[in-house]
């Protein structure tokens, strides 16, 4: 039981503690809807606040690129970058300084340009955040001692929600594309809360014991789990270890073979002394070593005794007796020399 539980359930254990830890902190799975969105998607953020280091045109400007935009007129559903490298980003001003906790991307899923044709769609992969609380001075948002590199979109249309590892008090943010499909286009999404001070902010070092207190309590956890798995094993090791140890009791060989009885004397004429010898058949078995009995032991002979009318039918029994043969012959001897010398000394006085 132990092996099996070390063997099977343990990975499989490991493996499924391992998957949460990777859908809560890497990957991007939150849901936009229970969200305080900070203006971009309602639109309280305006146009103005909203640049990009280029656009491929006026229906694809920096204005276009708000969470779930639809196409209007002539207008495009997203934010499309006139060259598609890593120079390009596209910059937010959240108008006040805002504590940002979740991020949100979408790619351009404009319509076809004539009948029958299909969307025309292309979205970014992967991206980085920058941050500034002035305009000017942008930092990289780091995680785990580099650039944290978000999971963005698969197609045009689906959403992509990431909830930061730690959140930021900013007013300015940068979204820089790192990874795309066909070209850059882009809508987001920035979630959290509106007009903090920036005594609200808090250090990564804080966020980390703070924001991710479980991840001690996680690992601790595991320690403990494998620890008893250990001594789980290395108990029942030494329970069969000492059980091995624990000397077992003999058993015979063999089971005892019935003995068969003969009883020479039904046909014969009936004793007159009223006691019969009965014949049985010598049993003999071999015994293990550390048993009790001596080997070759063996039953030599039975002495029935029969009352004057119980012989015939066998009610008459008045005991038993086992006799030893050597004993037997010994006190046998013993009364034919006293008979013999009682015999010779009447001769004599004769």
């Amino acid at each position: 039981m132990a092996v099996f539980f070390s063997t099977k359930i343990l990975p499989l254990a490991l493996a499924l503690v391992l998957n949460l830890c990777y859908r809560v902190v890497l990957s991007c799975s939150c849901d936009t809807a229970f969200l305080d969105e900070l203006g971009i998607e309602n639109g309280h953020i305006p146009d103005q606040a909203m640049k990009a280091s280029s656009s491929l045109d006026n229906n694809h400007g920096p204005g276009r690129a708000r969470l779930n935009q639809g196409p209007t007129g002539s207008q495009g559903t997203a934010w499309c970058a006139k060259s598609s490298d890593k120079e390009q980003f596209l910059q937010i001003d959240l108008i006040f300084t805002s504590r940002v906790t979740h991020v949100a991307t979408q790619g351009m899923s404009d319509p076809p340009t004539g009948p029958g044709g299909s969307d025309i769609t292309s979205w970014v992969k992967t991206y980085s955040l920058e941050y500034s609380s002035d305009g000017s001075t942008y930092n990289g948002y780091y995680f785990n001692q580099g650039l944290k590199v978000f999971d963005a979109n698969v197609d045009g249309a689906s959403v992509s929600c990431c909830e930061l590892p730690y959140p930021m008090v900013v007013r300015y943010l940068r979204f820089r594309p790192i990874s795309w499909h066909e070209q850059i286009c882009l809508r987001v999404g920035v979630f959290g809360q509106r007009n903090v001070t920036t005594h609200n902010s808090i250090t990564y070092e804080q966020i980390a014991v703070w924001h991710y207190w479980w991840w001690p309590f996680l690992w601790i956890l595991i320690i403990f789990f494998l620890s008893m798995c250990v001594l789980t094993i290395c108990i029942y090791r030494c329970m069969r270890g000492r059980l091995a140890l624990r000397p077992k009791v003999s058993q015979r060989s063999e089971r005892m073979r019935p003995s068969s009885f003969i009883n020479p004397m039904l046909h014969e004429p009936k004793p007159q002394n009223g006691q019969v010898n009965i014949a049985m058949e010598t049993i003999g078995e071999e015994f293990r070593t550390g048993e009790y009995e001596e080997p070759g032991d063996e039953v030599q002979e039975v002495v029935a005794h029969f009352t004057e009318g119980g012989f015939c039918d066998q009610h008459g029994i008045l005991h038993f007796s086992v006799e030893d043969e050597e004993e037997h012959e010994s006190l046998a001897g013993q009364v034919e020399s006293h008979r013999v010398g009682s015999t010779r000394g009447n001769g004599k006085s004769i």
